[in-house]
């Protein structure tokens, strides 16, 4: 039993980089749309797993340590949520943000994990993007992939509301 907590922690605590081309620029956005970036700085904490992002309930990206994404959205107030997979969470808390996010505007936020014994700690927080530029160079691109669906889910709901 011994070994098997052991080796828990070595992955949870291990650091493991993404995998990617190196930061670029991400387009500029419609002039209704904002440009969000998430990204995570390598650290030891945690490194071996990725951090799971969520805006309003759908899966937007999956961040290894050292990765980055950026995505487009149309201006409005919406939910942030990071998660991370069921062996790490073990009934701790899911990191929740509600954002508004203005037309033409770009948004910063960093994922920050940490050890503090016998925890293991993470913050998601804005940065502001002179901070973010600087420490985002290091981080790999993990393209979102779960925007469409926001979108779709978004006019579903827009419809009805009217």
């Amino acid at each position: 039993m011994k070994e098997f907590i052991a080796i828990c922690c070595v992955l949870c605590i291990s650091a493991c980089a993404a995998r990617g081309p190196v930061y670029t620029p991400a387009p500029t956005p419609a002039a209704a749309d904002a440009l969000v970036y998430i990204y995570r700085p390598g650290g030891f904490a945690l490194g071996a797993r990725d951090a799971y992002f969520y805006v309003d309930d759908v899966n937007v990206a999956d961040l290894s340590a050292e990765g980055y994404t950026w995505f487009h959205l149309p201006a409005g107030e919406y939910t942030m949520r990071q998660k991370w997979p069921l062996d790490v969470t073990l009934g701790r808390k899911t990191l929740e943000l509600r954002v508004r996010w203005l037309p033409g505007r770009m948004y910063f936020y960093r994922l920050d994990t940490s050890v503090r014994v016998p925890y293991i700690e993470w913050r998601l927080a804005e940065v502001p993007s002179d901070v973010a530029m600087t420490q985002i160079r290091n981080c790999k691109l993990q393209p979102a992939f779960g925007i469409e669906k926001l979108l779709e889910q978004s006019s579903r709901r827009c419809a009805t509301c009217s």
